[in-house]
């Protein structure tokens, strides 16, 4: 889904919620963004697309917008405009303010920041204050600078969405490599894949594509979709 984001954001140089739908839906029943169909879906997500529109109770908060919006980060999208893309599944405040926050961060690093500078964006650490309050494990929200100094054992993995921000922040700023934080994103355990794409598209950002480990690309299938969704130079 972050590739079909990707797609329609290069087709048409703006943000156009019907069309990403559209390119989502197109995720769900054709091959254009995978490589042997869908791997999966989640239940907000295939309710959302089934429907015609973002799920929007206390409960329907999992992680499903939030790893697709990183794309956003190289726009000039306001934050309305974000929240409008998370809203095609996951139309909760709390969903759409992760997102904000997520996409707010990643500018921030995108610009030259380092992960504790940006953290420390008030813009940033106070993204989710009145939103949401903490963590599954219990951790408080209202000031993500707090992030940073928790213990292992404090970090939550789960597919609610808060946890998976937080997780991602958590391992950006307690790693100095692109890898070190991705492996520690699976290392969480529970949610796994989707706390690793999330810690890794902030971790491509501050790294590069240069520090993404040889073995890790040359296993990567999908490669000719990749670049045809993201318009990258042969070079990269």
């Amino acid at each position: 889904m972050a590739l079909a984001t990707c797609d329609s954001l290069r087709e048409l140089d703006r943000v156009d919620v019907a069309d990403m739908r559209d390119k989502f839906i197109r995720w769900r029943d054709s091959q254009d963004y995978n490589v042997d169909l869908r791997f999966d879906i989640g239940g907000a997500t295939a309710s959302a697309l089934a429907s015609g529109h973002g799920l929007a109770g206390e409960r329907d908060n999992g992680n499903g917008s939030l790893m697709r919006i990183v794309p956003l980060a190289f726009t000039d999208a306001g934050d309305d405009e974000i929240r409008s893309v998370s809203a095609i599944t996951h139309a909760h405040p709390i969903s759409c303010e992760a997102c904000v926050t997520y996409v707010r961060y990643a500018r921030l690093l995108r610009d030259g920041a380092s992960p504790l500078e940006a953290l420390h964006d008030k813009r940033v650490a106070y993204g989710l204050s009145g939103v949401a309050s903490r963590t599954t494990t219990g951790v408080g929200v209202d000031d993500l600078t707090i992030i940073p100094k928790l213990n292992r054992k404090d970090v939550a993995s789960s597919g609610f969405v808060i946890d998976t921000l937080a997780a991602a922040i958590w391992c950006l700023t307690t790693t100095t490599r692109y890898a070190d934080c991705v492996l520690e994103a699976v290392n969480l355990g529970e949610d796994t894949d989707t706390t690793a794409a999330v810690a890794g598209g902030l971790a491509g950002i501050v790294y590069g594509m240069g520090a993404i480990p040889d073995e890790w690309l040359h296993l990567l299938r999908g490669k000719n979709v990749i670049d045809r969704c993201t318009n990258l130079p042969e070079d990269n």
